[in-house]
């Protein structure tokens, strides 16, 4: 499950060390297709099988919990979101329970974000203590991927982190970091972010700065989104 404490490089340069890693347990598409052929339902069609590698993301336990939830039924949408719910229910008893309390903290803080960088993170929770517990999260192969800069939660992994949090935590953060994200001048994180934290003023605010360059990239439906995400009684009020 993560690095051993004792030193694997002289094993590694003498090729006598198996590596297993989260990459290579994850399945792929064709193993998630053969998984449901061979054990749950082989009747589930090419897109929905695309559907729960898109969810699961590979992952097995993942897998298996989806098929549990979509064998009554896999054209129910409610059948989809019963196997989210059982996969972020084993996440949250299983695994999110057992962490140290500062790893919890650190981790609630950057569950509101799809993806961000060691910058973003130590804003939000100090830059020593967002660089070492990055580190230490990824030598416990914790459901965390790094892509060059940028980090990103498992998709499961994420949801059962949010739901520890209360409304007014989720709004607190998505505010600071929309204050964050417009002082280092990305407007559009900045606007997504107060929109996700309900703070109005500075949405408003924001896409008024913003409609002269979205209407020159030709981004109309980007604006009307961003709009009809806004209250009724705020717009007229803007």
């Amino acid at each position: 499950r993560k690095t051993p404490a004792f030193s694997i490089t002289r094993l590694r340069a003498k090729n006598r060390l198996v590596e297993i890693r989260p990459s290579e347990l994850n399945f792929t598409e064709s193993e998630v297709n053969c998984f449901f052929e061979d054990f749950l339902d082989p009747s589930l069609s090419h897109e929905q099988i695309r559907r729960v590698m898109g969810a699961t993301q590979g992952w097995a336990a993942g897998v298996r919990l989806m098929g549990v939830a979509l064998g009554e039924d896999p054209n129910r949408l409610e059948a989809w979101k019963e196997g989210t719910r059982l996969a972020v229910d084993y996440l949250g008893s299983e695994i999110i329970e057992q962490l140290p309390a500062d790893w919890l903290g650190f981790l609630g803080k950057m569950a509101i974000f799809d993806q961000f960088t060691l910058e973003t993170a130590s804003f939000l929770v100090g830059s020593k203590d967002a660089t070492n517990l990055l580190h230490q999260m990824l030598q416990a192969n914790l459901f965390l991927d790094r892509r060059g800069d940028t980090y990103q939660f498992h998709p499961f992994f994420r949801e059962a982190l949010l739901q520890k949090l209360t409304d007014a935590e989720r709004y607190w953060l998505h505010r600071k970091a929309a204050a964050w994200f417009e002082t280092h001048t990305q407007l559009e994180k900045a606007i997504l972010q107060a929109l996700a934290g309900q703070d109005w003023d500075r949405v408003a605010r924001l896409i008024l700065t913003q409609i002269e360059t979205s209407l020159k990239k030709g981004e109309i439906q980007t604006l009307q989104n961003w709009l009809l995400q806004i209250p009724e009684t705020i717009r007229a009020a803007n």
